[in-house]
């Protein structure tokens, strides 16, 4: 059975970004949230957040590789399953499924990103380092146009405590980032009196892992 895209068209009735000192993350609110089933996912899973990882500079910035090749930035869609609680679905193997997608450097924004990323200058201002993004748009728009070509195998969270619960899809296509636009994720503070750069995970060894294509 092909990727199924439910609801990934539903525009939000509202999206909030934070920046949490390790990332952008942002969540939405609806009244039924996306979901993704088929493509070889062992269950049906539903949008949880999404949010990126990038670099001080354009040599680096993606959590996983093709070839060696790293990416300026890397968005992650994660979802966990319908049946279990998010709790319980972090100790399960399965229980959550992420979607990765690359962006390379371009001249031209991405309109997709301009949404949330206007909300930053909010951000950085604001106590709670939070913002209500103006516009909502749909998680459609954050996929390559093609999702029949991606890499898949089962791995684990990239940030701490790093649960070994995630069933990764990462797909082959990149979108694009302007530079403009990565320096305004960069300009997001770290909590240590500095600018949140570098929040990637080092590509990890397999250790047994297989990657299907």
């Amino acid at each position: 059975m092909p990727f199924q895209f439910t609801d990934y068209h539903t525009v939000p009735t509202s999206m909030t970004a934070v920046n949490n000192h390790h990332t952008l993350s942002t969540t939405a609110t609806y009244v039924t949230k996306p979901r993704i089933s088929g493509g070889g996912l062992p269950y049906t899973y539903e949008f949880v957040n999404f949010h990126f990882h990038w670099g001080a500079d354009e040599s680096q910035g993606s959590e996983h590789t093709i070839d060696t090749v790293q990416y300026p930035l890397e968005l992650h869609i994660v979802h966990s399953r319908v049946d279990e609680t998010m709790d319980v679905a972090l100790t399960q193997p399965h229980g959550l499924a992420v979607l990765g997608i690359f962006f390379e450097l371009s001249m031209s924004d991405n309109p997709a990103l301009e949404h949330v990323l206007s909300s930053i200058d909010v951000i950085n201002a604001a106590p709670d380092l939070t913002a209500q993004v103006v516009n909502p748009y749909a998680l459609a728009s954050l996929l390559p146009d093609d999702v029949r070509r991606f890499y898949r195998y089962d791995g684990s969270l990239t940030t701490p405590v790093c649960n070994e619960a995630v069933v990764w899809t990462v797909f082959a296509q990149p979108l694009h980032v302007s530079r403009a636009q990565l320096d305004k994720l960069r300009s997001l503070a770290d909590g240590h009196g500095g600018q949140l750069q570098n929040n990637f995970r080092n590509p990890q060894p397999l250790n047994g892992r297989t990657v299907s294509l």
